[in-house]
């Protein structure tokens, strides 16, 4: 188990706009890096903005 700190993205509330880009443009661990070629900057900026205000928890369904 990974625990409270590895959770998904969406569901963390300590993501800061910085963090997410650096981490979206350099990648760690599995995750790779990411191109301008492949996420735009707009792009980035709108998912690093999403991410900071999480935790964004998933949609319950019925």
């Amino acid at each position: 188990m990974y625990g409270k700190e590895k959770a998904a993205l969406a569901d963390r509330d300590n993501l800061t706009p910085d963090y997410v880009r650096f981490l979206v443009r350099n990648g760690r661990g599995l995750m790779p890096a990411f191109r301008m070629t492949e996420v735009s900057e707009e792009e980035l900026k709108a998912l690093a903005a999403y991410l900071s205000a999480g935790p964004h928890p998933a949609a319950q369904t019925k």
